[in-house]
């Protein structure tokens, strides 16, 4: 499950798995953008479709609408502004908007901001910053977790289940 604000942080003490996840998290949020970018052109055709249907349907019965006959420009257009088909398709045409520049805000934040971050600490990693900061428990811990961690993802894999067994009774 992908969560945004855990997604765009790494883990600084997973470095490894961090830079491994970049480009599945990549790809994840740019479909997630490219979707939204789809339903906002969805969403703006729709509206369009529906303001030429109104603006149709003003024009051959504006009485219709309460507008005198012949009805002028500004009287249509606002008969069609006001109209509750055209207020929901704005609605939902500025909703998907919102959606796609919310996606590619996000798009780009792990595109970009999560990488630099990721390179960034991996510098400092190998410049040795960490190894001063981590008591070597904390450190031990860490790898326990990683273990842990890995030994979960393998043993939901029958084959490797039995190597598992094996280095657990050594």
């Amino acid at each position: 499950m992908y969560i945004y604000k855990e997604d765009i942080k790494p883990d600084k003490n997973a470095l490894e798995e961090e830079w491994e996840k970049q480009t599945m998290l990549y790809d994840h949020y740019a479909t997630l953008e490219a979707e939204a970018e789809d339903a906002k052109d969805k969403a703006k055709r729709k509206l369009d479709i529906i303001k030429a249907q109104m603006d149709e349907r003003v024009r051959i019965s504006p009485s219709a609408f309460g507008l005198d006959e012949p009805a002028r420009e500004t009287a249509i257009k606002y008969a069609v502004m006001k109209s509750s088909e055209v207020e929901q398709a704005e609605e939902d045409f500025q909703a998907a908007k919102k959606a796609y520049t919310m996606a590619k805000i996000r798009s780009t934040a792990i595109a970009d901001q999560r990488k630099k971050a990721l390179t960034k600490l991996s510098d400092l990693f190998a410049a040795g910053y960490y190894d001063r900061r981590i008591p070597k428990q904390v450190k031990e811990q860490i790898d326990e977790r990683r273990q842990k961690e890995q030994e979960s993802k393998l043993g939901k894999n029958p084959r490797l289940q039995s190597i598992i067994k094996r280095r657990n009774k050594e």
